[in-house]
């Protein structure tokens, strides 16, 4: 069964592409180039597999079960961010109705210059951006 709200991610993701439109071109317009995406179920491999072969780097995937799955995706826990806080512009949360929590929770070990957005957020603005 698909939540509300992974409906209206959908339905806004289909939406951009049948504007020829690409999160990508939307992420390196906006000078963030260097990614990490916080759930790794169907909408967080969906994103990884449409922003792995453009020019936007995807730093690493973030999910709270630590896993190396088929496709070669590493994925870290939450906590593992230190590592990477100055690599990161953006961080991509999929699983947007826990939302407040996950947003809570990357704060602790990001830098102030990383930003966190909601897929659904960064879909939003994509749609209603004027190219």
């Amino acid at each position: 069964m698909i939540l509300g709200a992974e409906c209206n991610i959908w339905r806004r993701w289909t939406q951009i592409y049948q504007a020829n439109r690409h999160i990508s071109d939307y992420l390196y317009n906006n000078n963030k180039n260097k990614i990490a995406i916080y759930g790794m179920s169907e909408l967080g491999v969906t994103l990884f597999k449409d922003l792995d072969k453009t020019d936007i780097q995807i730093v690493c995937c973030i999910d709270k079960k630590k896993r190396l799955d088929n496709m070669g995706i590493k994925t870290i826990i939450p906590s593992d961010l230190a590592m990477y806080h100055d690599e990161i512009d953006l961080i991509i949360v999929t699983p947007v109705q826990y939302w407040k929590e996950i947003n809570k929770e990357l704060k602790k070990y990001i830098s102030s210059k990383t930003c966190v957005i909601g897929l659904d957020e960064l879909l939003i603005r994509i749609v209603l951006e004027k190219y």
